[in-house]
This record gives structure tokens, sequence and C-alpha cells, in this order.
């Protein structure tokens, strides 16, 4: 792997994240990803990771259909390589809490088409320690998440099914209202 074909994302530490849960997912990304040490690592309060030179994400892909959705083929064969992704997470007791069709990307290499990966934990956290209540974007938040509930990973698989009728449809399965309907129900308690 050369340079050209890899892309450094540094994540800086969110106000209400620690250390502790950046060395967590560090381990988790050595244990669970290729075992590679040289391609993560921490520095000047980032956690610094090196992946591989990935192309477009799925909403641009979408858009590109004009936003008349995917064939039924590609969009299966897409949601079983994002449950893989989400397994493996699930099984790390990581929640990503922004899955949502930018943060899937394809390969850009022709050796491996119709291929994708998750990226921008950014808001990820620890199953265990959940340190955000305002996360997902709009079109893919869970019920609980709106209504201010605990969460776990599976409010990752709310926004994985939101993701895949999008696929299909071509558009969000909730409009913008939909978080609506949740905040005045919130409000009524």
């Amino acid at each position: 792997m050369t340079w050209d074909e890899i892309d450094a994302v540094g994540v800086p530490p969110s106000p209400k994240s620690d250390h502790a849960t950046a060395v967590h997912m560090e381990r988790y990304l050595l244990i669970f990803g290729d075992g590679c040490t040289e391609h993560v690592y921490t520095g000047l309060r980032h956690l610094c990771i090196c992946f591989e030179l990935l192309d477009t994400n799925l909403y641009e892909l979408i858009k590109m259909n004009h936003f008349r959705g995917l064939s039924l083929g590609i969009v299966q064969l897409f949601s079983k390589q994002i449950l893989c992704g989400l397994a493996l997470l699930k099984d790390a007791g990581i929640i990503h809490c922004d899955l949502k069709p930018e943060n899937i990307l394809l390969y850009a290499s022709t050796v491996k088409p119709a291929e994708i990966k998750i990226i921008d934990f950014g808001s990820a956290c620890m199953e265990n320690r959940t340190v955000y209540s305002y996360i997902q974007s709009r079109h893919y938040r869970s019920p609980e998440v709106l209504l201010g509930y605990h969460y776990t990973t599976a409010i990752d698989m709310w926004s994985f099914r939101c993701i895949v009728a999008e696929l299909f449809l071509g558009v969000p399965l909730f409009p913008e209202a939909y978080a609506s309907l949740f905040t005045n129900h919130r409000n009524c308690y």
C-alpha cells in the first residue's frame, strides 16, 4: 500500500470523552481490524488511523442515481456488508452513533468493486459508557434517542434499517417532521 492509496484520519477528543475511551477504541481497532499497529497511533491528543483511499459515499451514489434508489441486488450486497461491520462493532461494545449514507464509503479500488467501509467514528462511544444525548442524524435517529432514553448498539440497527430503505427508495424513510413527533411527545411527560 502506498501513501497515494491511504487516507489518514485524526479524531480529536470531544469535551465529554476521555483518553481511556480513545485507548479502548484503539485496542478494539487493533483486535478486530487487521492487527497492524503501524496504522493506528495516539499522538497530540488525537487518535490517528491510516486507512486505504476510499471513494464516494452512499448518499452521493443515490444522488448520482437521481434519487431513484438502487437495484435490489446492490441494496442486498451493501446491506450484508454494513451488517458485518455492525456485528464487529457490537462484539467490541462500540456504538457508532452516526450511521448514515454519508458515513458509508465505497472502496476506490477497482479490485474491490461494490465493497464499502463504515467511517466517521467521531461520535462513537463504548456501549457501557454512553456520553452523548444529542446523537444520530435526523433521518436515522432512533426513537430511544429522540425520547432521551438510555441507548445501546440497537440505535445503529435502527439507522441501518433507515439506510436500507433509503438505498432502495432513493429518499429518506422518515422526513424531518418525524423527529418533531417524538419531541412533542416527550414534552407531554
